[in-house]
């Protein structure tokens, strides 16, 4: 029971700082780019062989948060330490937090004929998500005595990890003015942790005894998946070796899209990814965690310090952990579990000059992470003053995070293309009341424009009539 809610406040007190990803489209429509391919099954990039470069093709790192790190670290003046009552008056009614990170082992795209192109990649995610209300932090920093004659209903708390390998095979065609485009994805997971039904109703009575005691009522389910659900059970995490990390899930999911090109300037799309993504864990290595009933249980809330080994989460979770334990009834088994993937949906406009040196995307995205569905949308700009020299920019805004924008640039000597981008800037220059960002950098080898570019210019340059086209 300890490891679940180490597992909530790491969520809380560890990714804090990082906090929830605000992917970054900043390199979309780009010219000859990896990313573009990855984020749409129907994109067909100007080139015919693209090969990026194994695990630094992609590494994309987005840091971002609804609550400001510096809100519960303070320093005292003799020290840091972790300042409760400094916290609670900053959150908001709605507080969340994440990680959502990528690195792209592999990637290879070629084009097999005239009007298709084939990619194959590997790619690596870590995911972490979590919802936090302000009553239930409220009542986690200040106890039963915080709501004394109080009925207190938490209904909103969301915690969401996951780790795996996506390994997919995908084929785009054009046909006529359109674009059909569809990925495969086979999943390998790695861990699991994921709060799958949570409802806790608490009533403090002053005149209880002991005082202010409260009686609660609680229905939490968990799930659990890979080396996370090992690592919670104390017998097996003893056995526990790198084999059971990389080979405890599997599953499948994939990608679908449509784009039509209505001239040479203008390209519409419409694509989902990871749609309706599963990993199944088997007995081995999947849990299911339940705790319900009715009871009286005694808190006064968590009180710890960076500074004094006394006061610290372990111990007083211990504390918490007893007490719930002697209330009500823990259950931990292993079976089998089915868990599901975050998806994501993009809608695109492109308009692209007849010099190729302008291009600028209108993107529309709604990611629905198992916790929240995020509406974004992006302006995306590319400007090409050189052939070896692109400048990306993008100006955003999110449903969760509001306004901001970012600068890139992608740079090409012969066949290597490096790209380095920065989103997120008006959070990164918010010194270490860091609320988001995003870097993605990322290193590939181009080969050769594609046919259908070639016979596009060959017809421009010579309108006469050509058989062969």
């Amino acid at each position: 029971m300890k490891k679940i809610f180490t597992l909530l406040f790491f969520a809380l007190g560890g990714i804090i700082s990082i906090g929830y990803t605000q992917n970054s489209f900043l390199f979309y429509g780009a010219r000859e780019n990896i990313f573009s391919c990855q984020a749409d099954p129907t994109y067909q990039p100007d080139i015919r062989l693209m090969f990026g470069m194994p695990v630094i093709s992609g590494l994309q790192l987005g840091v971002s948060s609804s609550i400001k790190p510096t809100d519960l670290i303070v320093d005292n003046g003799t020290g840091k330490v972790i300042d409760i009552n400094n916290f609670l008056g900053s959150i908001g009614n709605f507080n969340q937090i994440g990680l959502d990170n990528r690195i792209n082992l592999l990637f290879v795209g070629f084009q097999p004929h005239k009007n298709a192109y084939l990619t194959f990649g590997i790619d690596h995610r870590a995911n972490a998500y979590g919802n936090f209300s302000r009553e239930f932090l409220n009542y986690l920093g200040n106890g039963n005595a915080a709501y004394i004659n109080q009925q207190v209903n938490f209904t909103e708390e969301r915690l969401y990890l996951n780790q795996n390998y996506s390994y997919h095979i995908g084929y785009n065609v054009r046909i006529s003015d359109f674009v059909f485009g569809t990925r495969l994805r086979a999943i390998k997971g790695i861990n699991h942790f994921e709060l799958t039904r949570w409802k806790a109703s608490l009533f403090t009575d002053e005149n209880s005894v002991p005082a202010y005691a409260t009686t609660a009522s609680l229905d939490f389910e968990a799930v659990a998946g890979g080396g996370a659900a090992i690592l919670l059970d104390s017998a097996r995490a003893e056995d526990f070796n790198f084999r059971d990390a990389i080979s405890s899930g599997a599953g499948y999911g994939f990608d679908l899209g449509i784009a039509y090109n209505f001239n040479e300037n203008w390209r519409f799309s419409l694509s989902g990814q990871n749609i309706a993504a599963w990993i199944t864990w088997p007995e081995r290595y999947g849990q299911r965690i339940q705790l319900a009933g009715d009871g009286e249980i005694e808190f006064t809330g968590f009180e710890a310090s960076l500074a004094d080994d006394e006061s610290d989460f372990e111990t007083e979770l211990e504390n918490f952990e007893q007490e719930l334990e002697e209330t009500f009834e823990l259950e931990k088994n292993f079976e089998e579990v089915r868990t599901q993937l975050p998806s994501m949906y993009l809608a695109t406009a492109t308009y692209s000059s007849v010099s190729k040196k302008h291009a600028a995307t209108l993107l529309y995205a709604l990611r629905q992470p198992n916790i929240q569905s995020i509406h974004h949308l992006s302006l995306v700009y590319h400007f090409s003053p050189a052939k070896w020299l692109q400048l990306d920019g993008s100006f955003s805004h999110s449903s969760v995070f509001g306004q901001d924008f970012g600068l890139g640039t992608t740079l090409r000597g012969g066949p290597i293309q490096f790209n380095l981008g920065v989103d997120g800037l008006l959070g990164l220059t918010n010194g270490d009341n860091l609320k988001k960002g995003s870097v993605r950098v990322g290193l590939a080898f181009i080969f050769g424009k594609s046919e259908w570019e070639e016979n596009t210019k060959d017809k421009k340059d010579n309108p006469i009539p050509n058989k062969y086209y």
